[in-house]
């Protein structure tokens, strides 16, 4: 269903493509605005083109460390886990988080409300869209990683 984001945003150039236009090599920050509503998002899995989206702030998407925009269409996202650690505000929409040992579904969360994820299969959530559309900012200090649980 939902590949992973590292294959799926694998760069053969070594540069990552920003919502800007720039670009960020592992050793150069550049300066870039992107207004609000102006980020380029692009499809996590290109089979799914209305699925999850994504938008590159600054960073490396493979190894880290990397900020980005998450869009995600209104559903539930299957239980899945991360690779490694991530930060998060939910910057847009309402949204359900929680981690799947709960074995619940989560309080909805407005915009604003933050959360930090721990990596690894022990740490297995899930996500929900309440409304049509919702965004989280993220930070991965080891890139992004995402799998879905078995």
């Amino acid at each position: 269903m939902y590949k992973t984001f590292l294959a799926t945003l694998a760069v053969a150039t070594g540069s990552v493509p920003l919502a800007s236009g720039q670009s960020h090599a592992a050793d150069n920050v550049t300066y870039s605005l992107v207004p609000g509503g102006k980020a380029t998002f692009t499809p996590v899995d290109p089979s799914q083109p209305n699925g999850i989206q994504i938008s590159i702030v600054s960073g490396d998407p493979a190894n880290g460390p990397v900020a980005y925009l998450l869009k995600l269409p209104k559903g539930v996202v299957p239980n899945h886990w991360h690779t490694g650690d991530y930060y998060a505000v939910l910057t847009e929409g309402n949204h359900k988080h929680w981690l799947a040992t709960d074995k619940g579904t989560g309080n909805i969360n407005p915009p604003g409300t933050t959360w930090v994820q721990p990596g690894g299969r022990a740490n297995t959530e899930g996500d929900e869209c309440l409304s049509a559309s919702c965004t989280i900012f993220a930070f991965s200090p080891n890139g992004i990683g995402f799998r879905v649980a078995n």
